[in-house]
């Protein structure tokens, strides 16, 4: 009897070392538990019609993340409730995320704690913050954030003190596109849990080499702060130019030389056939998560 004690607080004891870190360390408790290294997820601005095909082929992906702020002005319900409801319905972790714009450490803390209240009613095991132009500046005519690291800085704080539990992404612009924060992607990205650049590429096969340059960048960053990586991609989508968004081919030999934890997906709107449809370059995102896990 004592013997089967021993063992069975063993294997008790194992179980919870399992769970307590899977999935994998700092993300544990965001995807699935049945999810391998990468997880794969699908990120949502909007909800795609009424096609019920994408609904349920969200019951392939690790996660799902939803839009669910402009600044501190809640989504419609329309606009992000069937992708939640859809994930749900397929036991699928379902992650927030807000488009900040984050011009002053006031601005910033507001966007922070509104986004925190969110992220606490949904349950949301992780969120990510998505802030462009307004906060970085330098491009598409915006002056951005004079001190663009004190901004996110406060918004990060407001954030963490009302949601310390809640896993908190970084999904914003970098130096890559915004000069002005040159010397700033790491300090930046050690305000954060984890490290989730958009790595948009483009071009008649998928922009293979920005890709790998982007994902080395993005990468080396990641690893310099000591947090995960979590790269947010084109869908693999052709747009009305012929242009592919992202060769999924590359992001699968990417992967084997600077392996992410976790690689979201961008589902522009009416775009959600992407998750079960194939083109011509590419496979559906669905048997991309097959492949690449």
């Amino acid at each position: 009897m004592e013997r089967w004690i021993w063992w069975a607080l063993g294997l008790m004891g194992a179980a919870g070392a399992y769970l307590a870190t899977r999935p994998f360390g700092a993300l544990k408790g965001a995807v699935k538990l049945t999810s391998s290294t990468p997880a794969v997820g699908c990120t949502f601005w909007l909800s795609s019609g009424n096609d019920p095909q994408w609904q349920s082929a969200v019951s392939s992906f690790d996660f799902v993340t939803a839009k669910m702020l402009n600044g501190t002005k809640p989504m419609k319900s329309s606009e992000s409730g069937p992708v939640i409801a859809a994930a749900r319905a397929a036991g699928v972790p379902v992650h927030g995320w807000s488009y900040c714009n984050c011009r002053s450490p006031q601005e910033g803390a507001a966007e922070g704690a509104a986004a925190a209240q969110v992220a606490l009613e949904m349950g949301a095991p992780a969120y990510w913050i998505n802030a462009e132009h307004q906060w970085a500046g330098g491009y598409m005519g915006e002056a951005g954030a004079p001190d663009p690291l004190a901004s996110m800085a406060a918004l990060v704080q407001a954030f963490k003190e009302r949601a310390p539990g809640v896993i908190l992404v970084f999904n914003c612009t970098t130096s890559w596109i915004s000069k002005r924060l040159r010397g700033l992607d790491e300090p930046i990205a050690a305000l954060f849990d984890a490290y989730g650049p958009m790595l948009y590429s483009s071009g008649s096969e998928g922009g293979i080499k920005t890709l790998r340059k982007k994902w080395a960048r993005g990468f080396g960053t990641a690893e310099a702060v000591g947090i995960p990586f979590c790269p947010m991609i084109g869908s693999g989508r052709m747009d009305k130019n012929g242009k592919y968004w992202t060769n999924l081919d590359s992001v699968i030999q990417v992967q084997r030389e600077q392996p992410a934890q976790w690689i979201t997906s961008w589902i522009a709107p009416k775009q959600a056939d992407r998750l079960y449809a194939a083109n011509n370059l590419n496979p559906s995102l669905a048997e991309f998560r097959e492949v690449i896990s």
